[in-house]
């Protein structure tokens, strides 16, 4: 659990900064295993729920800029409004992991008193993701930790995942205009990881991302991307 000043900052303005308000905001995180300790199959299974609820006193809108998390793609460049009264979140999220699998997957709703103009109205995030891995080299797959090589050549893991996030009324809101921007992405990625060792990896990634409307991209209108991302990584 968590309380926080509620200063609710944009495009890292900084740390050390004085709490100028009078709102503060709470967080926390439940999680549960309900079959730990078992032998069953689902004895790794972690079921929780995230929240959060506080008050934003006049924040303006403008650098609630949204990018896409694989690409790093602007598809919303936020203009115009004021955050201003209650901000809730939820996320609901499980993961599992069984011999060489594993599955994961997490739920956003985001609720924001928002102003526009002299009209108050909500404005409503949504998103969701599922990611699904195997390990094809005979190791098995803990959650929330490293692959351990069974052998001299390393392990090698598939990876799937699908994402999506959509902000109802992007006309109607009034925070960005409708041109070159989109209320929604969608996000397909496949991945192939190579672990030399523990502390070693090696990743390979290839991404499609497709944008409810035309955005604006190297100076060009498109829906949709494909992009390549490889990683070397080695830390302790």
């Amino acid at each position: 659990v968590m309380l926080s000043n509620g200063q609710a900052l944009l495009n890292d303005q900084g740390r050390a900064v004085t709490d100028s308000n009078d709102e503060k905001e709470i967080a926390g995180l439940l999680r549960v295993l309900p079959f730990a300790g078992t032998d069953t199959v689902f004895k790794s299974l972690r079921i929780g729920v995230g929240a959060s609820i506080g008050e934003v006193d006049g924040t303006s809108a403008a650098g609630f800029d949204l990018i896409s998390t694989e690409l790093s793609v602007m598809y919303l460049n936020s203009t115009a409004g004021t955050f201003d009264g209650a901000r809730s979140r939820v996320t609901p999220q499980f993961s599992w992991a069984a011999g060489p699998f594993s599955l994961r997957g997490e739920y956003l709703h985001r609720r924001d008193e928002f102003v526009s103009g002299s009209a108050q109205s909500a404005l409503v995030s949504t998103g969701w993701y599922g990611a699904a891995t195997v390990i094809l080299t005979g190791e098995d797959k803990k959650v929330e930790d490293r692959i351990v090589p069974a052998s001299t050549w390393g392990a090698v893991e598939l990876a799937l995942r699908y994402a999506t996030l959509k902000i109802d009324d992007l006309a109607g809101s009034g925070i960005a205009p409708v041109a070159g921007n989109a209320e929604s992405v969608k996000a397909l990625t496949f991945g192939v990881n190579w672990w030399v060792t523990r502390n070693v990896r090696f990743t390979a990634d290839v991404i499609h991302e497709k944008y409810s409307d035309d955005i604006i991209f190297d100076n060009d209108n498109t829906d949709a991307l494909t992009g390549f991302l490889f990683r070397a990584q080695v830390d302790f």
